[in-house]
Formats: C-alpha cells, structure tokens, sequence
C-alpha cells in the first residue's frame, strides 16, 4: 500500500514539472522578420567594423513603432549601440545599430570559436535576432553574415594532413 501513494505522489510530482516545462516553452505565435545586416561579409583580418546597421522588418499589419528596442537580441545578446540617431523607425522597417566590438567578441567569434577554416575560407554564420514589441509579442528572424578567415601568412600554403 505505501508503494502505491508513493508511486502517486511521484507521478503528480512528474505531471506538475512536465506542465511546467510546457508554460515556459516559447509561443509558437512568434512574428517572423525580415532581418538585414550591413556589412554582411567582413574579414577576421581587419579589426571589424565598429558597428553594424541592422534591418527589421515586420509583415504587414504590424507597426515597427511597436518594437521595443531594449528587447533586441542577437543570438541572446544585447549588443545594440547607442547613439542618438538611431534607432530609426520608419513605415516599412525599424533600424538599430550593434557595437562592433561585441558582435566580434561575443558573436562572431562565439560562432566560430570551435571551427577550424583554411586560410582565406569563408564562413557563413546563420545568425537569429529576437524581440518583442511593447504588448510583449515576440518576433524573431535569421540572417546571414559571411566572415573571411585570415589567410595564411607564412606564404607556403597549408601543410598536408
């Protein structure tokens, strides 16, 4: 008899942390954006540019004054720069500038850390921009920032594996 309310007692337990999980889980309702970065290639080379124009746009219906600019992420960080100029919100789009320094440190190089590119390949980083806008719907889209590898500087190519 006591293994029987303590097999209860485990399942209800079970059953609370399942229907937990389920009230966490993002909504499926999400907004699918349109995201645009300028630049979209940049060179390991270089030092990066110090910061980056990125492009929101929403589909039809949905006001870009609506989008609430402390929410933006960029594969979970906050790397939107300030400036007085921006964020600009226009009919079509709502524009927002990244530090350049965080997109490299925390990014990019978090995108690319665990790859091993020849001298000179190039890598296409799919990269996710979420928010929300001010009623605390979320949006999110994709996309897609080429970075050129350094290239080799002992002028003798890769050695054979």
């Amino acid at each position: 008899m006591k293994s029987s309310k303590a097999l209860c007692i485990y399942g209800l337990v079970f059953a609370l942390l399942v229907a937990g999980v389920f009230t966490l889980l993002p909504k499926a309702g999400a907004i699918s954006a349109d995201v645009r970065i300028v630049p979209w290639s940049i060179s390991l080379e270089d030092m990066g540019p110090k910061q980056f124009i990125i492009r929101i746009a929403l589909p039809n219906g949905n006001n870009h004054e609506d989008i609430d600019p402390e929410s933006i992420r960029i594969e979970g960080y906050d790397v939107t720069k300030d400036d007085p100029d921006y964020p600009k919100i226009k009919k079509k789009y709502f524009k927002f500038l990244a530090d350049g320094s965080k997109m490299m440190d925390w990014v990019i190089n978090g995108g690319i850390w665990h790859m091993a590119p020849g001298p000179g390949e190039f890598i296409y980083l799919e990269l996710t921009l979420t928010g929300q806008l001010k009623d605390e719907t979320a949006f999110a889209g994709t996309f897609t920032l080429r970075v050129i590898a350094e290239q080799n500087d002992n002028n003798n190519g890769v050695p054979p594996p």
